[in-house]
């Protein structure tokens, strides 16, 4: 019997070329993660961008200088809703007029009382005739502005004159009021509710037991549950009661 012969069997070169495309693919996947995940472990970051800080310092003087206009054009609106008759000049009469009808006045001038506003005539009117111009009006506002920025910062720096203790010693005083020489938690407590009631937020004993937490936390130095004169200090320069020179 004759057999038939075997058939020749070929490579499928097409599964062949496909199945060595997949393992490569898969190969380079894993020396690519492996290189990536290498890279982090010895730190090594993409170059930073270099920030070309001409710009950035042109930027600033410009937005400054922005932001000076608009602070005097607002104050020239001020002085002309003041001066009621329009001649240029402000009377102490018109100046007392303004603060009376208008707390937006009080704040441009940073007054808190009306006689604080004839204080500020006094102060402005460098010629002393009895009447306030607008270049005095502004002038002077930007220099109480400028006078208390640099008194924030040297506070902040910790440099305090007396004037500076005399109100922190007045405020302390005011937040102790058993004279204990020391400010308790609910002493605290009662402080914060003032403040946060002053400003229309709502207040919980949530939210009144953090802040106190909080502060004794960032304050307290000898951790006795209490704020002494002395770890009441940095509170006023640096801390959350440095607005009590606000109203001085």
């Amino acid at each position: 019997m004759v057999q038939a012969a075997p058939k020749d069997v070929g490579i499928d070169m097409t599964g062949l070329y496909i199945a060595l495309a997949i393992g490569f693919l898969v190969i380079g996947s894993v020396i690519m993660y492996g290189l990536k995940e290498a890279t982090k472990a010895k730190g090594y970051k993409k170059a930073a961008k270099k920030i070309d800080t001409s710009v950035n310092l042109d930027k600033q003087k410009a937005e400054a200088d922005a932001a000076n206009r608009a602070f005097k054009a607002s104050l020239d609106e001020v002085f002309d809703s003041i001066d009621k008759d329009g001649n240029g000049k402000l009377t102490r009469r018109e100046l007392k007029n303004g603060l009376k009808s208008s707390d937006v006045v009080m704040e441009a001038i940073g007054c808190k009382r009306l006689k604080d506003g004839m204080k500020f005539f006094e102060d402005a009117d460098k010629n002393g005739d009895g009447e306030l111009t607008k270049d005095e009006f502004v002038n002077y506002v930007k220099g109480v502005e400028a006078e208390v920025d640099d008194s924030a910062e040297r506070r902040a720096k910790g440099q305090i004159t007396q004037a500076d203790m005399d109100i922190i010693k007045g405020a302390y005083e005011k937040m102790d009021p058993d004279h204990s020489n020391s400010i308790t938690k609910d002493e605290l407590a009662v402080v914060f509710a003032s403040i946060a009631e002053a400003k229309g937020k709502k207040v919980n004993k949530t939210t009144t037991t953090r802040w106190v937490a909080k502060i004794l936390r960032r304050f307290d130095a000898d951790h006795d549950g209490t704020i002494s004169f002395d770890e009441f200090v940095p509170m006023c320069l640096r801390g959350p009661f440095a607005e009590i020179f606000d109203k001085h």
